[in-house]
């Protein structure tokens, strides 16, 4: 959930969800209410709501979550990682630290999974990655040697026998086992399944083309977008299996339509 909205001032439209919360609790609050009264008279400069406040605030709370999950972990001893990759929208790759491990409340005993983080991977390769993993596992005071299991997709530069992340890390905790990602691997068999049939490799070429047509020119997506009221088309994705669902979706649904929108592109 954002903080911040298009204003920082406080009683402004569209100020954030931070300024907005500070408002309400202004309406129940004599303390906050007169402390806002303060600011809007300029009588005060220290007022605390400025958007990089909101961020210490931020930090210092995931600080207590993230030592809150840490002293858990460490009183489990025993856990396993998982991460991903995914390329943020500044073009840079964030690498999603979490931990698995296993916690005992009163009788009960409960499996929990914790998002660490992200960390910045500037180095994509399996090296790279061990490296920055191994990092971040040290800057949380969390003990490799205590590793049981990894958890990654199937990437070469994650499952490589002698040079992918697993191995390394293998190498350094033989105890660290490293299980690929069944749905990953799932994705995988179903993707090859399908480029081995005339008949599906016709099908989804077919549709990617129709979206290249369309996307690369913002007047043919202008004339497609006055046509269709409902699915767009989409890109169809050689990685994600599901993806291509919201693909055929839309050349199942909107079928008549796009037609259309290709004869008046033709015209």
């Amino acid at each position: 959930m954002a903080f911040r909205g298009t204003s920082d001032k406080l009683f402004q439209p569209n100020n954030g969800n931070f300024l907005g919360l500070v408002q309400l609790l202004s309406k129940y609050d004599d303390v906050m209410a007169e402390h806002l009264r303060h600011i809007s008279k300029k009588s005060n400069r220290k007022h605390y709501c400025s958007h990089e406040i909101q961020d210490q605030l931020i930090n210092l709370m995931a600080n207590n979550v993230r030592d809150t999950i840490i002293a858990n972990l460490h009183d489990a001893k025993y856990y396993s990682i998982i991460t991903d990759c995914t390329p943020d929208i500044s073009k840079s790759e964030q690498m999603s630290f979490t931990v698995r491990f296993v916690e005992k409340v009163g009788n009960s005993i409960i499996i929990k999974e914790h998002f660490i983080g992200f960390k910045t991977a500037t180095d994509s390769t399996g090296l790279g990655l061990s490296q920055l993993m191994l990092q971040t596992l040290k800057d949380n005071n969390i003990e490799f040697t205590n590793c049981r299991g990894q958890g990654y997709d199937n990437g070469a530069n994650m499952k490589g026998k002698n040079q992918g992340v697993q191995a390394r890390l293998l190498n350094i905790n033989p105890r660290a086992f490293y299980i690929p990602r069944s749905c990953h691997s799932l994705n995988l068999v179903v993707a090859d399944a399908a480029s081995s049939s005339k008949g599906s490799i016709s099908l989804f070429g077919l549709i990617q083309r129709v979206y290249v047509l369309f996307s690369a020119s913002v007047n043919r997506w202008e004339i497609l977008k006055r046509h269709i009221s409902g699915f767009t088309v989409k890109q169809v994705c050689t990685t994600r299996w599901e993806s291509r669902v919201s693909a055929v979706k839309a050349m199942r649904y909107e079928t008549n339509n796009i037609v259309n929108a290709l004869i008046e592109i033709s015209d």
